[in-house]
């Protein structure tokens, strides 16, 4: 294996953030050698629950920084194009899903 990568990678929290999550993705391609834990607030619930919390309700439930806004669907199929998506979780409030490389044919 190249000197930058590892067997697990666990990206929790962050494409949410992040402005061109495909780049991230593209590097996580890079370095992830066997699994790859992924987590993003499921949206638009984690917005109701903020706003029922009354956080953040002038930006009607958005965390400040959060850039990206994905449903279970649409961060499955986000990640589907970069990986093997091989389980989806759903505690709530998020969407967690453990990835493989995609295989080589």
């Amino acid at each position: 294996p190249e000197r930058d990568s590892a067997d697990l990678v666990v990206c929790c929290e962050v494409m949410e953030h992040l402005e061109e999550p495909q780049k991230a993705l593209q590097a996580l391609q890079r370095i992830a050698t066997s699994d790859l834990i992924l987590s993003v607030p499921r949206e638009p619930l984690w917005r109701v629950l903020n706003m029922a919390r009354g956080k953040y309700v002038s930006a009607l439930g958005n965390t400040p920084g959060h850039l990206q806004h994905w449903s279970q669907r649409g961060f499955v199929s986000l990640a589907s194009q970069f990986f093997d998506v091989v389980e989806v979780v759903s505690p709530l409030p998020w969407t967690m899903v453990h990835c493989k490389p995609k295989k080589r044919h």
